[in-house]
């Protein structure tokens, strides 16, 4: 579309939209009938995908599905699961660009679906099998700028320049995390509650891996509050230079930051009547030199593609630990429900029957009585893990404060509905939560939380 208004053509269009369909029937039309009878390679999975993703922009997710379980059932024809496999050439020799092309279209699908997920979406035309020994997942993309990459060798990153594939491959280690809590879905089903201590478990291990993922993220995608909100720590405020003074504010990473909560927070889109801050941003820190030398080195536009990738990286994690604790209070509040029947003897009539203190399963069998210390046991790892999660929608809270402080509206564009999506999932979630769940910053983050999701609705 820029490209019609540089042309003075963008009549020929009226809205995106119309040239998203355009698009869509000139892929297919030039593809043409019978393709799945000839030999297919790697460029026909991305074709699908392509197809697949003209059809979410329209909002005919019926075709979306379709073409995106193409392109899968395609990836598996070609090899793109096998390492190296989709990629040879005639003379047995790797086709380093479709090898790279193919793991990219993998991940993206896989990334895609998972996101879709977590915002509700439910589709089995779209499921994906756990990796297994026998059928893995193929590697990760190189993280090479596609400038070093050539079909028959590929030429090493230059050193000091972070690889754009590198926010790509944070994106897709955000979202393996879930691959525990997926692969038990998978066996017993979506929010089925079967083995509550050991679904708590699983959950609470996928909250602490997706919070370790951005331990070592490159400094380049390192999320840092600046002077104004919505910029970041290393760009200057309007009318002022480089050497500006910056926040107060901790770096966010993770495992979360948490603030001192007798500080009132600082809100700085909570004005009723539009954008503004309730509180006046604290006094700056010293300014780190050796980011700014390495930062001077870098162009303007790797920069700026840079501060898209971080809106999208940091909005993916947060959004995931909403999902996984969110899973973890909705068994919870299953779990306590069953436990209550089963104490008002609905259950235990219709399951088991006493016998001289003995429990009697149904098939006639005596079961031995837990030992009452066992049960203690279990009732104070549960008490624990419930405790860990209450405080990790505090910190939830208290990062997505941060990170939407710090994030301009002009990086969000660009990841567009998706990034709206997230950060509405993550505000709605917290809203919606029952008031004994939530604690005192979450109710106090409340009134915000809901001025927010008014603007992105």
């Amino acid at each position: 579309m820029m490209h019609l208004k540089a042309q003075h053509q963008e009549k020929l269009f009226p809205n995106s939209i119309s040239l998203v369909e355009r698009c869509h029937k000139v892929a297919v039309e030039a593809r043409g009938a019978g393709y799945l009878d000839r030999d297919l390679t790697v460029y026909d999975a991305v074709t699908s995908y392509f197809l697949g993703l003209a059809g979410a922009y329209t909002i005919n997710w019926h075709q979306c599905r379709l073409y995106f379980g193409e392109t899968f059932t395609i990836s598996r024809a070609v090899g793109v699961q096998r390492a190296n496999e989709n990629a040879k050439t005639g003379d047995n020799k790797v086709d380093y660009i479709k090898q790279e092309i193919g793991r990219r279209m993998f991940w993206v699908m896989v990334v895609g679906v998972r996101s879709m997920q977590q915002l509700g979406a439910s589709f089995a035309e779209l499921t994906i099998p756990p990796p297994t020994p026998s059928n893995p997942y193929p590697p990760l993309p190189l993280p090479i700028d596609d400038q070093y990459i050539f079909d028959t060798h590929i030429v090493a990153q230059p050193p000091g320049a972070v690889s754009k594939l590198a926010g790509f491959n944070l994106g897709i280690q955000i979202y393996m995390t879930c691959t525990p809590l997926a692969t038990m879905e998978l066996a017993y089903g979506i929010d089925e509650l079967f083995d509550f201590p050991r679904q708590k478990r699983v959950l609470e291990e996928c909250v602490e891996n997706v919070k370790r993922t951005l331990e070592n993220i490159p400094s380049e995608l390192l999320l840092e509050p600046g002077n104004e909100p919505g910029r970041f720590g290393h760009e200057p405020p309007h009318g002022s230079n480089s050497t500006g003074v910056m926040h107060q504010h901790s770096t966010i990473h993770s495992p979360p930051l948490r603030e001192e909560t007798s500080k009132p927070l600082y809100y700085p889109h909570a004005q009723p009547q539009g954008f503004g801050q309730i509180y006046p941003p604290p006094p700056a820190p010293p300014r780190n030199t050796i980011n700014e030398q390495s930062s001077a080195h870098v162009d303007e536009k790797r920069q700026l593609q840079y501060e898209i990738q971080k809106a999208n990286i940091y909005a993916s994690q947060l959004g995931t630990r909403s999902y996984l604790v969110e899973k973890y209070f909705n068994l919870l509040d299953a779990h306590e429900a069953s436990l209550a029947a089963a104490a008002s003897g609905q259950q235990r009539r219709d399951s088991t029957s006493r016998d001289g203190g003995r429990i009697i399963s149904p098939k006639g069998m005596f079961l031995q009585p837990v030992p009452a210390h066992v049960e203690m046991g279990a009732e104070a790892a549960s008490d624990a893990i419930a405790a860990r999660m209450a405080a990790e929608r505090e910190t939830i809270v208290q990062d997505l404060l941060k990170v939407l402080s710090s994030i301009s509206q002009v990086n969000m564009e660009p990841n567009g509905g998706s990034f709206l999506n997230k950060i509405r999932q993550i505000a709605a979630t917290l809203l919606d939560t029952p008031r004994n769940h939530k604690g005192p910053l979450a109710r106090r983050a409340e009134e915000y939380l809901s001025k927010f999701l008014d603007v992105l609705m």
